[in-house]
């Protein structure tokens, strides 16, 4: 396979984030998320104030948080009433010191009542743009039907990037590119851009 020496050079459009509406592929990586967390909290204990906060509200009910890695990456909170979210703690640190507690089980319970207790981000109002041009750095030549592929940076926390979308865009005979981002939600930022071509790709 070619390898080439490839410059890409991009401006960046005013950037906001939005979660408008709620695509196929976005509730599939929610329930995903979800799952996730309902599994983690099924097998490890978690500790108050490290991998999640409890706020009570003026209707006494509780409202959860979770963050860190045993947080799953949810973006939004969780609403209880304030006896549903002790039960559910008291039945989880029993699963978690039994060594022959039916795990699935748990994990459905739980996601069961992830799921009746979500309370989404609300979306803020958006406009993210990218545009650049590729070009080769040995001939400063423009290259174009190169595929633009959008990746998350997960380098934050030691991970390899995650693929957003392939070929988000395709160059140009001039090497340029445009790619509307506002499906991006604000937590899936910053977003990393790799090439690839027929023939070849950026390593």
């Amino acid at each position: 396979m070619k390898q080439l020496s490839v410059c890409i050079f991009c401006l960046f459009g005013i950037i906001y984030f939005n979660t408008a509406s709620a695509l196929t592929q976005e509730q599939i990586e929610h329930e995903e998320t979800l799952t996730k967390l309902a599994t983690g909290r099924c097998n490890t204990e978690q500790i108050e104030g490290s991998d999640y906060s409890v706020e009570v509200l003026a209707n006494g009910k509780v409202e959860v948080s979770f963050f860190g890695k045993k947080g799953g990456e949810v973006e939004g909170k969780f609403v209880y009433e304030k006896s549903e979210w002790e039960g559910r703690q008291k039945v989880l640190k029993e699963h978690q010191v039994k060594e022959n507690t039916d795990r699935r089980k748990c994990i459905r319970d739980e996601l069961k009542f992830l799921r009746a207790s979500y309370a989404p981000v609300k979306a803020e109002p958006s406009n993210c743009l990218l545009t650049g041009v590729v070009f080769d750095r040995d001939t400063n030549k423009p290259l174009s039907s190169v595929w633009v592929d959008i990746y998350r940076d997960m380098s934050s926390v030691q991970q390899r990037p995650k693929k957003l979308k392939a070929r988000a865009a395709t160059t140009g005979l001039k090497g340029d590119f445009k790619i509307d981002c506002n499906w991006v939600k604000k937590s899936q930022f910053p977003i990393i851009l790799a090439l690839r071509h027929s023939d070849w790709r950026v390593t």
